[in-house]
């Protein structure tokens, strides 16, 4: 695993480059665009190395063995979802995807929530809960543990309630899977006091999850999260990853707009 950290000024230096989208002490995000041609470009006989160097990358600061990592990663997403792999949410084999927009508004919409584990150096696991708006496909509320306990969905919801801030349609729904977490009698009861509707999938179904999971799709295909060495470090890297996912990467089917910038203009249509 990379020990790699950056200073400020190999972050702004690497920030500098145009195909760079967010950069954070120990970790880099790349532009979608850079991404596909990347891939492309090693499709076609060139290696990693070359292709890094070739746009400007210094990669005696960033690593070689991040930028082979990354194309490999890359390469996996192409080869199973083409371009559209590294603009577009997944929605899983054959899923018919969220409800069109036209059918919710900015208040009014299901929010799908989840819960992954995160393996990081050393075998240490910690466990990922988020709730996503299906409207403007935001992460509103997340939970970093290392425990599975009940507090980290409850802790969650909290973060939810802050989120909404009273905003909350009368017919409002947080949809789930149907584990242990979400059918708990008290995990309903506050469910109920929020004044949210609760559904969950039918067994067996995980595209009823689709958005959510595609979410989890993308995380893991975008963020070397595996390098962390602490529970403090992993957190910096998912908080990097979700201020960039909410604000910077840009969602064709968005209209092109970064999932916050997309909640602005529904709200002012």
């Amino acid at each position: 695993m990379s020990k790699i950290i950056f200073n400020e000024h190999q972050r702004r230096q690497i920030e500098a480059n145009p195909n760079i989208a967010l950069v954070s002490d120990r970790s880099i995000q790349y532009t979608a665009d850079f991404k596909l041609k990347a891939v492309q470009a090693n499709l076609q006989g060139k290696g990693p190395v070359q292709i890094f160097r070739e746009t400007g990358f210094d990669l005696e600061m960033i690593g070689i063995k991040k930028a082979q990592s990354a194309i490999s990663r890359w390469k996996k997403t192409y080869q199973t979802h083409g371009k559209e792999g590294f603009y577009e949410e997944r929605r899983g084999k054959e899923s018919t995807g969220r409800p069109r927009l036209e059918n919710l508004s900015a208040e009014k919409n299901l929010r799908k929530r989840k819960r992954v584990y995160l393996q990081y150096r050393g075998g240490q696991r910690a466990y990922l809960s988020c709730v996503k708006d299906v409207a403007t496909r935001e992460i509103v509320a997340y939970e970093l543990s290392t425990t599975l306990k009940m507090s980290l969905v409850y802790t969650t919801l909290e973060k939810l309630k802050t989120h909404l801030d009273g905003n909350l349609h009368p017919e409002a729904m947080i949809h789930s899977d149907q584990g242990i977490h979400y059918t708990h009698p008290e995990y309903q009861q506050r469910v109920k006091e929020m004044g949210l509707l609760q559904s969950m999938s039918h067994r067996g179904n995980c595209l009823d999850n689709a958005p959510i999971e595609s979410f989890f799709g993308h995380f893991k295909d975008e963020v070397d999260y595996k390098q962390a060495e602490s529970l403090a470090e992993l957190h910096t890297i998912v908080m990097d990853y979700m201020d960039h996912y909410n604000h910077t990467r840009k969602q064709w089917t968005l209209k092109k707009m970064a999932p916050a910038t997309y909640r602005s203009h529904l709200i002012a249509a």
